[in-house]
């Protein structure tokens, strides 16, 4: 199972957290865009790839700038849009001295969410929404990466690791790269390349590197997700990149932020990802709500079943990439009396959608559904965090297992359909 967080994926934002990179996990071979998991491409499919050797030329081209590099500052905007109406933007604003130096703030509107500094010797992280801070030892190359990977921005790790592009060129579910139409950014005419890859049917993401004409760095990245319905996407793009500029030991200087507690590390500055009372042998919380047909929704419906409550929604890449396996769990336990429950976290408005979704997906089984987002009331009374997410209910009417995925999903249903 793979979850993400960040622009692309399915999790509230959380900039400090190192399993929530949105930048690692678009960097990592074979697992780019949302998540999805992605079966094997098939040999024929993957020799069909068209790479234009210009496109080939200019991307060789910006590693090789973006390495030369000793220094470079300035401000990343991005923007997610993660369906009709649902945009989202914030700010990362940096500073990099190779090899050992970096700093970087993370805001929306104006507001501070995160900070990260690597001095040479430690690593600071600030949380401003918990309120919380942690400095710990690192050393080299690893204290900018850590720092930029905090910073959630792919163009903020492309420019520091540039040669992870080679992965984009060479990887198996690369259709195409091609040479696109130019673009202006500010002062910067951007010379646009375009990486197509198949993750797995009917999902496709196109990549859009703007580089500079003149310098040859990296100024730009959009991605855009192509999912069964709908397109997600996001867009990065220096502002006032500076290349070169003169930094000193004092622009990677941490001071403790007034009102900030200091935890021992990085792990105690997770939030968590659902209610900590939902534990194995505990009771489930009262569900109150209607499904997709209006008609009320209650765990007292289920006695004596096995009952999945899956917390998902259409526009969450790992959620669509689970769903087959969700199915077949479905279509194999439902006859020994396995249920499921949906709890979507779809946006407003999106009734019509979710409804064509399930049908197309064959998916049976009733929907809660009130177009509140993250502010839906099951998922806020559960304390969801993070989808996908899954609770497996037992006979007893007790918790039986706590995010069963991927492939401890069947044995989960199993045990639980075995139990007395």
């Amino acid at each position: 199972m793979m979850r993400l967080a960040g622009p692309l994926a399915a999790r509230k934002e959380n900039p400090m957290s190192p399993r929530l990179s949105l930048a690692a996990v678009l960097l990592s071979v074979g697992a780019m865009s949302v998540g999805v998991a992605a079966p094997p491409i098939p040999k024929k499919a993957a020799a069909a790839r068209a790479i234009s050797p210009q496109a080939r030329a200019l991307l060789t081209q910006m590693v090789a700038a973006e390495k030369g590099l000793t220094s470079y500052a300035g401000t990343i905007s991005i923007t997610d849009m993660a369906g009709p109406g649902q945009s989202r933007r914030s700010q990362v604003a940096l500073k990099v001295k190779k090899p050992n130096l970096a700093a970087v703030t993370v805001s929306s509107g104006g507001t501070p969410m995160a900070q990260a500094v690597a001095d040479g010797s430690t690593l600071a992280l600030v949380d401003f929404g918990q309120k919380k801070y942690v400095q710990q030892p690192v050393t080299g190359a690893a204290g900018p990466a850590q720092a930029l990977e905090a910073g959630q921005s792919a163009l903020a790790s492309f420019t520091l690791h540039p040669e992870s592009v080679s992965q984009i060129i060479t990887g198996a579910r690369t259709q195409s790269v091609m040479v696109g139409p130019a673009d202006v950014s500010g002062s910067e005419t951007l010379q646009n390349v375009v990486a197509r890859l198949q993750m797995q049917p009917g999902v496709v993401e196109t990549i859009t590197f703007g580089i500079g004409q003149a310098d040859h760095l990296l100024h730009s990245l959009a991605f855009n997700v192509s999912l069964p319905g709908h397109t997600v996407s996001h867009t990065e793009a220096f502002t006032d990149f500076q290349a070169g500029p003169a930094l000193t030991a004092a622009d990677f200087t941490f001071t403790p932020p007034a009102g900030l507690d200091k935890v021992a590390s990085a792990e105690d500055m997770q939030p968590p990802m659902y209610d900590p009372r939902l534990k194995v042998g505990a009771a489930p919380l009262t569900i109150t709500a209607s499904d997709l047909a209006g008609k009320p929704v209650s765990l007292d419906d289920y006695k004596g079943k096995v009952v999945l409550l899956d917390f998902w929604a259409t526009w969450c890449g790992p959620c669509v990439g689970e769903m087959p396996n969700v199915v077949a769990a479905y279509d194999k336990y439902h006859p020994q009396g396995f249920e499921i429950v949906g709890i979507s976290l779809d946006q407003p408005n999106s009734r019509a959608a979710l409804t064509s979704f399930t049908q197309q997906h064959h998916m049976p089984w009733r929907q809660i559904y009130d177009g509140g987002y993250w502010q839906s009331k099951v998922p806020q009374q559960y304390g969801v965090q993070a989808i996908p997410f899954s609770l497996l209910i037992g006979k007893d009417g007790k918790i039986a297992a706590v995010d069963p995925r991927g492939p401890a999903l069947a044995p989960a249903v199993r045990s639980a359909l075995a139990q007395k």
